[in-house]
């Protein structure tokens, strides 16, 4: 275990004289490094929390070499391996045991331990992003948790299993999903606060202790000026993984039934991949034409300056897309699914134009290239939609102050 601390000028009380609670923070990555959605959602947290307490940071994963802009403790700590099951144990398991795959798939001995030498009792209040690294730090326990569930686990596996045509998922995952339901109810249910994206998200849980706090992006107080070089249409998204991700999955949508009827009208598109490429995502490009591939960037929104159009092929998933809110905020045009835009509150031909259909999908991608006055209206309507619901500073704002009452409220101060 290591850590680090950065300096700056932070006080150790409040503007009143009061002294900062304490508070414990449990995520992954270096937040503050930029680019993947969760580490977009962490910074927002870890904004609000740097306004009102002394923050520790246990982060899983491999810390960036970027400095950590706040005045807090940083600890990083390696993920937990993969636990060592026999056959047996994995069947008995998989049917016996009341407890998800989250909750036995790792070996989370050395990692907890990491974690226990802070005594997180003595914290004011733990904030955990995500139930998995709430699991593998072994605060889902703690007192005082304040637990951001962001994309809830079993409802995306819920998704899959619906739109699944056998290809996928098999009938340990089925049977898996609904022990994941349980233990992610159960983690709800025993912290102090639950934070969710989305209304329709938060349906599935008790709605006593649950909060409603989107995803945020940075936006200009002016729609951006936008001169790309077109045709360019853009998808961000991790194309790491599997091949039941739903970027990956909305990837083989994309090259296999919107693709072609794009290039059949605009033979001269190119189609910008940006984010990390995996094996699934290589061999479903294998054969396609007109690809780039740009890999992880820092700086999404700078990407999509150079786009035409941004598009989220998504068929499947929870929470909300922070690749659209990127685009919005940047005044990019975007092209969606019914599911990529869930939980945005945005308006088919207003602020970005939604299809499911692939026939639908690619005519509504060349109705927007071959029209510059529309590409102009939906992208100014689309920023102004996040500048008026997703601003990133003014829920910081909102979300500091919430937190401050909250910590103070369950210490009884």
């Amino acid at each position: 275990m290591t850590t680090t601390h950065t300096h700056n000028t932070t006080p150790a009380a409040d503007a009143s004289g009061a002294p900062r609670p304490r508070v414990l923070y449990v995520g992954a990555g270096s937040p503050w490094a930029g680019g993947a959605g969760h580490l977009q959602r962490q910074m927002m947290w870890l904004r609000a929390l740097d306004r009102i307490a002394d923050v520790t940071a246990v982060l899983f994963g491999k810390p960036s070499d970027e400095p950590c802009p706040f005045d807090m403790t940083v600890v990083p700590v390696k993920n937990p391996p993969k636990s060592r099951r026999s056959r047996l144990r994995l069947w008995w398991d998989d049917r016996f045991n009341p407890r998800p795959r989250l909750a036995l798939d790792y070996d989370t001995t050395d990692t907890r331990a990491c974690v226990a030498e802070l005594q997180p009792e003595s914290f004011d209040a733990v904030f955990a992003y995500r139930v998995d690294f709430a699991h593998f730090a072994g605060v889902l326990g703690h007192p005082r948790l304040l637990l951001d569930i962001d994309d809830p686990e079993h409802i995306r596996v819920q998704r899959r299993i619906e739109l699944d045509t056998g290809e996928y998922v098999d009938d340990r995952t089925r049977r898996d999903v609904a022990k994941l339901q349980r233990y992610e109810l159960a983690a709800a249910s025993n912290a102090h606060e639950v934070y969710l994206c989305q209304s329709g998200d938060a349906a599935a849980f008790p709605p006593d202790n649950v909060f409603i706090a989107p995803n945020t992006v940075d936006t200009p107080d002016t729609c951006p000026t936008r001169q790309p070089a077109a045709p360019t249409l853009g998808f961000v998204g991790n194309f790491s993984q599997s091949a039941a991700a739903p970027n990956v999955d909305g990837l083989r949508w994309l090259i296999d039934h919107v693709w072609p009827r794009v290039l059949a009208s605009q033979p001269a598109a190119r189609l910008v991949l940006i984010g990390p490429i995996g094996r699934a995502a290589e061999a479903i490009l294998a054969d396609a034409t007109n690809i780039e591939r740009i890999g992880f960037v820092k700086e999404v929104p700078e990407a999509l300056s150079a786009m035409t159009l941004s598009l989220a092929p998504i068929r499947f998933g929870t929470g909300t897309r922070i690749k659209i809110l990127d685009a919005f905020a940047g005044g990019c045009p975007v092209v969606s699914t019914a599911m990529g835009c869930d939980g945005l509150g945005a308006k088919d031909n207003e602020h970005l134009f939604i299809a499911d259909d692939p026939h639908a999908f690619a005519d509504r991608c060349v109705e927007l290239l071959n029209d510059t006055e529309l590409r102009a209206r939906i992208g100014k309507a689309g920023w102004q939609h996040a500048r008026e619901h997703f601003n990133r500073d003014r829920w910081v704002a909102q979300l500091a102050d919430r937190l401050k009452t909250h910590i103070a409220a369950i210490n009884g101060s």
